[in-house]
């Protein structure tokens, strides 16, 4: 004779039935520390309902939680269900214990909405957590701990400072998403801002906490990995935002300096930008490409000395007035002036000397009381007491009447042609790196012109370049030139 109990399936039903209906009410709290395990069953809270666990919940088999209201954690949570933990796409959990509370389990647990307001150190992540709507910092840290955290296309990172933050490594926290002309995006509040009139596709940005190695220089404790679908011809303007308080990883805040590496991580190229250490991030325009890693370092960490600002400028005796400003100094010796009047054969007119050592701002100074007629070009050798040294970036002064210049295009190709326009004969151009190396020199023939010039680019890799040009009369205009691949 069949009896309706000896059936498994139909009394797993029945006690899914009674489990459900029981959690429909609202649970108080209670002071035990407790273990919620649906063994594999569907536990539902209904919408308006609040429920405390004061204790650790555990989701097992094909058990799910069908979380219309709000779920209170105060220890650990951990899923190890063939399903997704909590459905449908509604819902709150909060992990609010006072200790060191964990994610835990085999298989990733998906969270519409959860908000971390921890008293004590915060979450540890022993499992990977995807978040469909919003993850919100409220006290305590998340530390990756090996994991990822997956915002998707629709999740948010909310709330994050100095005091609360995502943090550790290995791990990633992460998005893919369709990207349009985007203005002023914080993409999914991850601290990658961005501004650009084109269409990025479909986009992966992972950022992560590990210090980036850059041969003698090392990164703050915050990194990007950018993937967008399209990838040319960006022209995009990047804030790349940090927080200061737990990500400088000793690094002086004024010095530092944007890089990206192609290759994820092996060999990394300086990008100029500005440094915004009032809101701390860091600003930089006409980026045309990414499919790269971005952080932010010191250009001259492990180097005698980190140069914040370097200037030449005529006073009112046409007298060159320079002035340099250091953040940091070891071991440096002496800074020798240097002048040139065609931009590449430079001689030592001064030499001043250096802190020694120094972790604080200071200024310096130098006159040079004869420039000469037309362009001078300045730069400082910066030498350390093991005779270590550095050149910083080129200044220019003119004396002559000034001539009209007009260059396009701008941004140009690598083995693109610019075109000139001016009013006056040209003698010279030059094109140096952002390092003050020379890497093209042109000389005009003085014969033939007719308004304008026109100069074939050698090849030159992409980046930002300095160009200074001198007319018939020594005048010289120094203006940014942005090379593209494509």
């Amino acid at each position: 004779m069949f009896h309706p109990l000896a059936n498994t399936d139909i009394l797993r039903y029945i006690i899914k039935i009674l489990v459900v209906f029981v959690l429909t009410i609202s649970v108080g709290s209670s002071s035990a520390q407790v273990l919620l395990d649906n063994k594999g069953l569907d536990l539902k809270i209904t919408n308006g309902t609040v429920i405390t666990v004061n204790g650790s919940v555990l989701n097992e088999d094909s058990g799910q939680f069908i979380n219309h209201g709000v779920l209170y954690i105060r220890n650990n949570i951990s899923h190890t269900g063939s399903l997704e933990m909590f459905t449908p796409d509604t819902g709150l959990v909060i992990l609010d214990g006072n200790g060191l509370q964990s994610v835990d389990g085999t298989s990733p647990i998906t969270f519409w909405k959860i908000e971390i307001n921890n008293s004590s150190i915060g979450i540890s992540l022993n499992n990977n957590i995807i978040v469909k709507n919003s993850l919100l910092m409220m006290s305590g840290d998340v530390d990756l701990n090996g994991h990822d955290i997956d915002l998707q296309s629709t999740g948010i990172l909310l709330g994050e400072t100095n005091d609360h933050r995502v943090k550790g490594f290995p791990g990633y926290i992460k998005t893919t998403r369709v990207i349009s002309a985007p203005y002023e995006l914080n993409v999914a509040g991850l601290g990658f801002m961005i501004t650009s009139s084109e269409n990025f596709g479909l986009t992966t940005i992972e950022r992560g906490h590990e210090p980036q190695n850059m041969e003698s220089n090392i990164g703050i404790a915050r990194y990007y990995n950018i993937n967008p679908e399209n990838n040319t011809s960006l022209n995009t303007t990047v804030e790349f935002h940090y927080l200061d308080d737990n990500e400088l990883n000793g690094l002086p805040e004024p010095a530092l300096w944007m890089f990206e590496s192609v290759d994820y991580g092996t060999t990394w190229e300086n990008r100029n930008g500005s440094i915004i250490t009032d809101d701390d991030y860091f600003f930089k325009e006409t980026v045309q490409s990414f499919q790269s890693r971005w952080t932010l370092g010191d250009e001259s960490w492990g180097l005698p000395i980190t140069l914040l600002s370097f200037t030449a400028e005529l006073n009112d005796y046409n007298e060159t007035e320079l002035e340099w400003t250091t953040v940091v100094e070891i071991n440096s010796d002496y800074f020798t002036v240097e002048r040139s009047a065609n931009g590449m054969t430079y001689e030592a007119i001064g030499q001043v000397n250096a802190a020694g050592n120094s972790v604080t701002q200071l200024d310096y100074d130098f006159q040079d009381p004869n420039p000469f007629e037309g362009a001078t070009y300045y730069r400082l050798n910066m030498v350390d007491l093991d005779g270590t040294f550095k050149y910083s970036n080129i200044e220019e002064v003119h004396l002559g009447s000034e001539g009209n210049f007009t260059f396009y295009p701008n941004p140009i190709m690598t083995t693109g042609t610019l075109t000139i326009n001016t009013t006056n004969e040209l003698s010279e151009m030059i094109i140096y790196s952002n390092s003050g190396q020379i890497v093209q020199y042109i000389h005009f023939d003085a014969s033939g012109f007719s308004g304008y010039y026109s100069v074939p680019l050698e090849s030159i890799p992409s980046g930002l370049y300095v160009f200074v040009v001198k007319d018939e009369f020594g005048y010289a205009e120094k203006g940014q030139l942005v090379v593209v691949d494509k």
